[in-house]
């Protein structure tokens, strides 16, 4: 759900809000030019209790995420190379 994407020249970057247990959290994964995909189901980036807003992509080796309800918390970030 709410998938953000961003292409670095060689791969894509996509992460998306995901709902696999009982709470909303933020996954991730990389997928080739040729359209394989290269981290199986995807790699959590944040999770836990807390409500996540949308991830966002500025650049590729950053994913960036708001907790709690209207982002009352810092922004967090999760470098991936």
């Amino acid at each position: 759900m709410n998938p953000a994407i961003a292409f670095d020249g060689t791969n894509f970057l996509i992460a998306w809000q995901d709902l696999r247990g009982s709470t909303w959290d933020i996954y991730a994964n990389r997928i080739s030019q040729a359209a394989v995909v290269l981290d199986g189901n995807g790699f959590a980036v944040a999770t836990g209790r807390m409500l996540r807003k949308p991830p966002r992509l500025p650049l590729m080796a950053r994913t960036t995420w708001s907790r709690g309800r209207n982002g009352s918390t810092p922004p967090r970030a999760i470098r991936r190379s």
